[in-house]
Protein backbone atom coordinates (compact mmCIF):
# COMPACT_ATOMS: atom_id res chain seq x y z
CA UNK A 1 0.00 0.00 0.00
CA UNK A 2 3.33 2.38 0.77
CA UNK A 3 4.45 1.49 -2.65
CA UNK A 4 1.26 2.12 -4.16
CA UNK A 5 0.52 5.58 -2.50
CA UNK A 6 4.12 6.73 -3.60
CA UNK A 7 3.42 5.88 -7.02
CA UNK A 8 0.08 7.49 -7.56
CA UNK A 9 1.01 10.82 -5.21
CA UNK A 10 4.02 11.34 -6.91
CA UNK A 11 4.90 15.21 -8.00
CA UNK A 12 5.42 13.50 -11.66
CA UNK A 13 1.92 12.23 -11.47
CA UNK A 14 0.18 15.19 -9.41
CA UNK A 15 1.50 17.62 -12.56
CA UNK A 16 0.14 15.10 -14.79
CA UNK A 17 -3.17 14.75 -13.45
CA UNK A 18 -2.89 18.37 -12.81
CA UNK A 19 -2.01 19.18 -16.66
CA UNK A 20 -4.92 16.69 -18.07
CA UNK A 21 -7.36 18.41 -15.79
CA UNK A 22 -6.73 22.23 -16.84
CA UNK A 23 -6.34 21.02 -20.70
CA UNK A 24 -9.20 18.22 -20.98
CA UNK A 25 -10.92 20.60 -23.51
CA UNK A 26 -7.76 20.25 -25.94
CA UNK A 27 -8.36 18.16 -28.50
CA UNK A 28 -5.45 15.94 -29.11
CA UNK A 29 -4.69 14.51 -32.84
CA UNK A 30 -3.15 11.04 -32.87
CA UNK A 31 -1.49 9.15 -36.31
CA UNK A 32 -2.69 5.55 -36.73
CA UNK A 33 -0.90 3.09 -39.55
CA UNK A 34 -3.55 0.30 -40.36
CA UNK A 35 -1.86 -2.38 -41.61
CA UNK A 36 -4.73 -2.33 -44.78
CA UNK A 37 -4.41 -1.67 -48.44
CA UNK A 38 -7.44 -1.02 -50.81
CA UNK A 39 -7.47 -3.14 -53.65
CA UNK A 40 -7.64 -1.56 -57.17
CA UNK A 41 -10.12 -4.12 -59.28
CA UNK A 42 -10.65 -4.58 -63.07
CA UNK A 43 -14.40 -2.98 -63.53
CA UNK A 44 -15.31 -6.30 -64.97
CA UNK A 45 -15.59 -9.58 -64.06
CA UNK A 46 -16.59 -13.04 -66.68
CA UNK A 47 -18.39 -15.82 -65.25
CA UNK A 48 -19.36 -18.69 -67.58
CA UNK A 49 -20.39 -22.82 -67.24
CA UNK A 50 -17.57 -25.26 -66.75
CA UNK A 51 -17.49 -26.93 -70.30
CA UNK A 52 -14.46 -29.68 -69.23
CA UNK A 53 -15.66 -33.39 -69.32
CA UNK A 54 -15.54 -33.93 -65.57
CA UNK A 55 -15.57 -37.99 -66.00
CA UNK A 56 -13.10 -38.08 -68.49
CA UNK A 57 -10.45 -35.59 -66.66
CA UNK A 58 -10.46 -38.09 -63.56
CA UNK A 59 -10.22 -40.75 -65.71
CA UNK A 60 -7.28 -39.69 -67.52
CA UNK A 61 -5.98 -38.33 -64.41
CA UNK A 62 -5.07 -42.31 -63.25
CA UNK A 63 -2.20 -42.51 -65.11
CA UNK A 64 -0.92 -39.63 -63.85
CA UNK A 65 1.12 -39.50 -60.71
CA UNK A 66 -1.40 -37.13 -59.15
CA UNK A 67 -5.09 -39.28 -58.94
CA UNK A 68 -8.41 -37.93 -58.82
CA UNK A 69 -10.98 -39.74 -56.57
CA UNK A 70 -14.70 -39.96 -58.30
CA UNK A 71 -15.78 -37.02 -55.95
CA UNK A 72 -12.67 -34.68 -56.41
CA UNK A 73 -14.34 -31.20 -55.82
CA UNK A 74 -14.33 -29.23 -58.98
CA UNK A 75 -11.97 -27.21 -58.27
CA UNK A 76 -9.23 -30.13 -58.43
CA UNK A 77 -10.46 -31.66 -61.55
CA UNK A 78 -10.00 -27.99 -63.28
CA UNK A 79 -6.91 -27.60 -62.01
CA UNK A 80 -5.92 -31.06 -63.18
CA UNK A 81 -7.25 -30.02 -66.50
CA UNK A 82 -4.64 -27.77 -66.92
CA UNK A 83 -2.09 -30.08 -67.15
CA UNK A 84 -4.02 -32.75 -69.49
CA UNK A 85 -5.41 -30.40 -71.97
CA UNK A 86 -1.73 -28.73 -72.14
CA UNK A 87 -3.03 -25.50 -71.09
CA UNK A 88 -0.99 -22.67 -69.12
CA UNK A 89 -1.58 -23.08 -65.25
CA UNK A 90 -2.75 -19.27 -63.94
CA UNK A 91 -4.20 -19.44 -60.03
CA UNK A 92 -6.54 -16.03 -60.94
CA UNK A 93 -10.11 -17.85 -61.59
CA UNK A 94 -12.71 -19.20 -59.49
CA UNK A 95 -15.13 -21.86 -59.34
CA UNK A 96 -18.74 -22.14 -57.69
CA UNK A 97 -22.22 -23.96 -58.93
CA UNK A 98 -20.47 -25.45 -61.63
CA UNK A 99 -19.36 -22.10 -63.08
CA UNK A 100 -15.73 -20.32 -63.12
CA UNK A 101 -15.17 -16.61 -62.64
CA UNK A 102 -12.16 -14.77 -63.38
CA UNK A 103 -11.03 -11.15 -64.09
CA UNK A 104 -10.05 -12.00 -66.98
CA UNK A 105 -12.16 -11.93 -70.98
CA UNK A 106 -13.27 -16.03 -70.46
CA UNK A 107 -15.14 -15.31 -73.91
CA UNK A 108 -12.10 -14.35 -75.51
CA UNK A 109 -10.72 -17.46 -77.80
CA UNK A 110 -7.23 -15.75 -76.99
CA UNK A 111 -7.27 -16.62 -73.05
CA UNK A 112 -6.09 -19.56 -72.10
CA UNK A 113 -9.18 -19.76 -69.24
CA UNK A 114 -11.77 -20.41 -72.48
CA UNK A 115 -11.07 -23.49 -73.20
CA UNK A 116 -12.54 -24.47 -69.97
CA UNK A 117 -15.98 -22.66 -70.89
CA UNK A 118 -19.02 -23.84 -72.78
CA UNK A 119 -19.25 -21.95 -75.59
CA UNK A 120 -21.85 -19.52 -75.39
CA UNK A 121 -22.42 -19.07 -71.71
CA UNK A 122 -20.14 -16.61 -70.68
CA UNK A 123 -21.65 -13.56 -69.15
CA UNK A 124 -19.98 -10.18 -67.96
CA UNK A 125 -20.43 -8.19 -64.50
CA UNK A 126 -20.01 -5.14 -63.31
CA UNK A 127 -17.74 -6.19 -59.71
CA UNK A 128 -20.22 -4.80 -57.46
CA UNK A 129 -23.39 -5.75 -59.61
CA UNK A 130 -21.38 -9.25 -59.19
CA UNK A 131 -21.28 -8.95 -55.26
CA UNK A 132 -24.92 -7.72 -54.65
CA UNK A 133 -26.08 -10.89 -56.21
CA UNK A 134 -25.95 -12.58 -53.08
CA UNK A 135 -23.65 -13.11 -50.12
CA UNK A 136 -22.44 -15.78 -51.95
CA UNK A 137 -21.61 -14.37 -55.20
CA UNK A 138 -19.56 -11.80 -52.84
CA UNK A 139 -17.73 -14.75 -51.32
CA UNK A 140 -16.64 -15.99 -54.17
CA UNK A 141 -15.83 -13.08 -55.64
CA UNK A 142 -13.41 -12.51 -51.89
CA UNK A 143 -11.89 -15.73 -53.38
CA UNK A 144 -11.29 -14.82 -56.70
CA UNK A 145 -9.22 -11.68 -55.44
CA UNK A 146 -7.22 -13.84 -53.48
CA UNK A 147 -6.29 -16.24 -56.15
CA UNK A 148 -6.03 -13.45 -58.11
CA UNK A 149 -3.19 -12.01 -55.38
CA UNK A 150 -1.46 -15.32 -55.10
CA UNK A 151 -0.98 -15.05 -58.98
CA UNK A 152 0.45 -11.56 -58.62
CA UNK A 153 2.54 -13.04 -56.00
CA UNK A 154 3.75 -15.62 -58.23
CA UNK A 155 5.67 -12.87 -60.76
CA UNK A 156 7.58 -12.00 -57.89
CA UNK A 157 9.02 -15.34 -56.47
CA UNK A 158 6.65 -14.76 -53.38
CA UNK A 159 5.58 -18.78 -52.25
CA UNK A 160 1.53 -19.28 -51.90
CA UNK A 161 1.93 -21.96 -48.91
CA UNK A 162 -1.61 -23.55 -49.21
CA UNK A 163 -1.71 -26.02 -46.51
CA UNK A 164 -0.60 -23.01 -43.90
CA UNK A 165 -2.41 -20.26 -45.85
CA UNK A 166 0.51 -17.79 -46.12
CA UNK A 167 2.53 -15.89 -48.45
CA UNK A 168 6.76 -16.40 -48.41
CA UNK A 169 9.42 -14.91 -49.87
CA UNK A 170 11.29 -17.52 -51.86
CA UNK A 171 15.20 -18.07 -52.99
CA UNK A 172 15.48 -17.28 -56.64
CA UNK A 173 17.25 -21.11 -58.00
CA UNK A 174 19.46 -22.43 -55.58
CA UNK A 175 18.69 -21.36 -51.95
CA UNK A 176 20.49 -18.92 -51.00
CA UNK A 177 20.34 -15.54 -49.55
CA UNK A 178 17.74 -12.95 -51.18
CA UNK A 179 17.69 -9.34 -50.77
CA UNK A 180 14.76 -6.62 -52.55
CA UNK A 181 16.02 -2.92 -53.02
CA UNK A 182 12.85 -1.11 -51.80
CA UNK A 183 12.03 2.73 -51.38
CA UNK A 184 10.15 4.53 -48.77
CA UNK A 185 11.55 7.95 -47.52
CA UNK A 186 15.04 7.03 -48.32
CA UNK A 187 16.19 3.84 -50.72
CA UNK A 188 17.44 0.86 -48.91
CA UNK A 189 18.26 -2.84 -49.10
CA UNK A 190 15.97 -5.77 -47.05
CA UNK A 191 17.20 -9.53 -46.60
CA UNK A 192 13.90 -11.59 -47.77
CA UNK A 193 15.62 -14.67 -47.12
CA UNK A 194 18.77 -15.29 -45.07
CA UNK A 195 20.99 -17.93 -44.38
CA UNK A 196 21.36 -18.41 -40.51
CA UNK A 197 25.09 -20.42 -40.34
CA UNK A 198 26.31 -22.60 -37.71
CA UNK A 199 29.07 -21.04 -35.19
CA UNK A 200 31.65 -22.95 -37.18
CA UNK A 201 30.62 -21.27 -40.68
CA UNK A 202 30.16 -24.80 -41.93
CA UNK A 203 26.96 -25.39 -42.48
CA UNK A 204 23.38 -23.63 -43.01
CA UNK A 205 20.83 -24.51 -40.09
CA UNK A 206 17.99 -23.24 -41.77
CA UNK A 207 16.94 -19.73 -43.58
CA UNK A 208 15.11 -17.38 -42.25
CA UNK A 209 12.10 -15.59 -44.64
CA UNK A 210 9.58 -12.69 -44.37
CA UNK A 211 6.04 -13.88 -44.99
CA UNK A 212 3.15 -12.45 -44.72
CA UNK A 213 -0.56 -13.28 -44.74
CA UNK A 214 -3.83 -11.29 -45.76
CA UNK A 215 -7.68 -10.94 -45.35
CA UNK A 216 -9.51 -9.38 -48.31
CA UNK A 217 -13.19 -7.79 -47.32
CA UNK A 218 -15.01 -5.28 -48.63
CA UNK A 219 -16.33 -1.92 -47.15
CA UNK A 220 -18.79 1.09 -48.51
CA UNK A 221 -18.43 -0.93 -52.17
CA UNK A 222 -14.56 -0.82 -51.58
CA UNK A 223 -12.20 -3.51 -51.21
CA UNK A 224 -8.98 -3.81 -49.25
CA UNK A 225 -7.04 -6.63 -47.68
CA UNK A 226 -5.58 -6.63 -44.36
CA UNK A 227 -1.51 -7.83 -44.36
CA UNK A 228 0.28 -9.05 -41.48
CA UNK A 229 3.73 -9.70 -41.48
CA UNK A 230 5.34 -12.45 -40.20
CA UNK A 231 8.43 -15.07 -40.20
CA UNK A 232 9.02 -18.62 -41.58
CA UNK A 233 11.98 -20.62 -41.37
CA UNK A 234 12.64 -23.65 -43.62
CA UNK A 235 15.44 -26.09 -44.21
CA UNK A 236 15.44 -25.73 -47.63
CA UNK A 237 13.95 -22.47 -48.58
CA UNK A 238 10.48 -24.35 -49.36
CA UNK A 239 9.84 -26.97 -46.03
CA UNK A 240 9.38 -26.07 -42.79
CA UNK A 241 12.53 -26.73 -40.37
CA UNK A 242 10.60 -28.84 -37.12
CA UNK A 243 11.64 -25.71 -34.63
CA UNK A 244 10.14 -23.24 -37.01
CA UNK A 245 7.82 -22.84 -34.27
CA UNK A 246 10.04 -21.81 -31.57
CA UNK A 247 12.01 -19.77 -34.14
CA UNK A 248 9.11 -17.73 -35.15
CA UNK A 249 8.09 -16.85 -31.01
CA UNK A 250 11.37 -15.70 -30.57
CA UNK A 251 11.98 -13.60 -33.41
CA UNK A 252 9.20 -11.59 -32.79
CA UNK A 253 9.38 -11.45 -28.99
CA UNK A 254 12.47 -8.81 -30.35
CA UNK A 255 10.48 -7.04 -32.85
CA UNK A 256 8.66 -3.56 -32.43
CA UNK A 257 5.60 -1.73 -33.69
CA UNK A 258 8.36 0.57 -35.25
CA UNK A 259 9.49 -2.84 -36.96
CA UNK A 260 6.23 -4.75 -38.05
CA UNK A 261 4.89 -1.38 -39.68
CA UNK A 262 8.02 -1.60 -41.61
CA UNK A 263 7.46 -5.03 -42.70
CA UNK A 264 3.92 -3.84 -43.73
CA UNK A 265 5.62 -1.03 -45.74
CA UNK A 266 8.16 -3.28 -47.32
CA UNK A 267 5.72 -5.78 -48.21
CA UNK A 268 3.03 -3.02 -49.51
CA UNK A 269 6.22 -1.90 -51.69
CA UNK A 270 6.82 -5.43 -53.51
CA UNK A 271 3.05 -6.17 -54.35
CA UNK A 272 2.99 -2.54 -56.30
CA UNK A 273 6.24 -2.52 -57.56
CA UNK A 274 8.61 -4.55 -60.01
CA UNK A 275 11.16 -6.62 -57.74
CA UNK A 276 13.18 -7.90 -60.40
CA UNK A 277 13.81 -6.68 -64.23
CA UNK A 278 12.51 -9.62 -66.12
CA UNK A 279 9.35 -9.70 -63.98
CA UNK A 280 6.12 -9.79 -66.08
CA UNK A 281 3.29 -7.76 -65.27
CA UNK A 282 0.29 -8.62 -63.77
CA UNK A 283 -2.59 -6.05 -64.87
CA UNK A 284 -5.51 -7.78 -63.39
CA UNK A 285 -5.19 -6.50 -59.51
CA UNK A 286 -2.99 -3.49 -57.58
CA UNK A 287 -3.24 -1.43 -54.34
CA UNK A 288 -3.35 1.91 -53.70
CA UNK A 289 -0.55 3.41 -51.58
CA UNK A 290 -0.69 2.87 -47.45
CA UNK A 291 -2.59 5.47 -45.79
CA UNK A 292 -2.44 7.11 -42.67
CA UNK A 293 -5.96 7.80 -40.08
CA UNK A 294 -6.39 10.60 -37.71
CA UNK A 295 -7.71 10.02 -34.90
CA UNK A 296 -8.90 13.10 -32.87
CA UNK A 297 -9.64 13.14 -29.38
CA UNK A 298 -10.15 15.27 -26.01
CA UNK A 299 -8.37 13.86 -23.08
CA UNK A 300 -10.70 13.27 -20.02
CA UNK A 301 -9.42 13.18 -16.47
CA UNK A 302 -6.36 11.31 -17.33
CA UNK A 303 -8.62 8.63 -19.86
Amino acid sequence: MLQLLKEEFCEEEMNRRKYLLENKETIKTDILFPNILQIVLPQKIYMGITGIDRDEIITQSWSTPYKLKKKAPMGKVLSKAFELLKIPYSRDWFTFEDKIISFKPLDNRDEPLNKLIEIGTVEEYSINEFADISLKYEEALLHLINRSIEELASYKNIQWVGKDRFFRFKPIGVPRERKITWKNKKTATRTVVAEIWNNEKKQILYFRQLSFRIQSFRSDEKWFISITPGWSFTYDGYSSCKQESQLIAQKKNLETNSAVYQHFMFISFCLSNKLEDNESEYKYISFSSPFDLKLNYTPQHGY
